[in-house]
């Protein structure tokens, strides 16, 4: 039981964990790593792109008893373990260097980590 409740409440604070970080990454345009240099299209696209990615992974919360659910969370929490280091490495690039951005990275990783125990 303690188990099945800490992977759905892991599960929930990494999505207001990405939540927040997406909410940060509007405000550093981060469409334009993708080469989307028009500010105003580029956040358009970013924004309605997570419309289906936030479906998904929503559902997956609450299909967690799942295979659907465990596979998802699964690839989400490896994803943003990955996520982690492909940030820390930008940041050793003088990108990304806002230590309040690298903090909510950072809890994701983190909370990734529990949610894959």
């Amino acid at each position: 039981m303690f188990k099945k409740q800490l992977l759905f409440y892991s599960f929930l604070l990494n999505l207001i964990l990405i939540i927040l970080h997406e909410m940060d990454a509007v405000l550093w345009k981060e469409w334009r790593i993708f080469g989307l240099d028009n500010d105003i299209v580029g956040m358009k696209i970013f924004i309605i792109a997570h419309l289906p990615l936030l479906f998904i992974l929503l559902l997956s919360l609450i299909k967690i008893d799942t295979i659907f659910g465990k596979i998802v969370s699964i690839i989400l929490s490896s994803y943003m373990i990955l996520h982690f280091f492909l940030h820390y490495s930008a940041l050793t690039k003088s990108y990304f260097n806002d230590t309040f951005s690298f903090t909510i990275i950072t809890c994701i990783m983190l909370t990734s980590i529990i949610q894959l125990t």
